[in-house]
């Protein structure tokens, strides 16, 4: 067995590595646990942002993330998503929730996911309606 990883981070600020990025408060807990080269390891991420906000406010809109994936250490060519949750919105009020699974390898990238309670404000923060139809989906 290869072993057991885990790693902590508190307040990390992604605008602290590259200008474009943006301003964050991550604390971040992650495990990894392993049988074997041949056995799939099991990777889990859990992530609070306590400054999310909005793009155009240079803030990552995301105040939460967990993630479960998998993979063997002889092949990481190929990555299942068992899980992932992320809650939208700002450290004052959620926007909505993405959930879903999926698998990559380098030929492709498949990935299923659900919406719930998205919520849109305009630019001035008041409410918008979803367009009924979208010509570009």
């Amino acid at each position: 067995p290869l072993g057991d990883l885990q790693a902590r981070a508190r307040s990390f600020d992604l605008s602290a590595l590259h200008s474009d990025a943006p301003r964050t408060a991550l604390d971040l807990d992650a495990s990894a646990s392993t049988q074997g080269l041949d056995l799939p390891a099991q990777v889990q991420l859990s992530l609070n942002n306590r400054d999310a906000g909005r793009w155009n406010e240079g803030r990552l809109p995301v105040r939460t993330l967990t993630l479960q994936l998998s993979a063997r250490p002889d092949d990481p060519s190929q990555l299942e998503v068992k899980a992932f949750e992320a809650e939208l919105g700002s450290a004052r009020a959620g926007a909505g929730r993405v959930t879903g699974s999926g698998q990559w390898n380098p030929a492709t990238w498949r990935i299923d996911t659900r919406l719930s309670a998205l919520r849109r404000r305009r630019r001035g923060g008041g409410k918008t309606r979803w367009p009924r139809r979208c010509g570009r989906c």
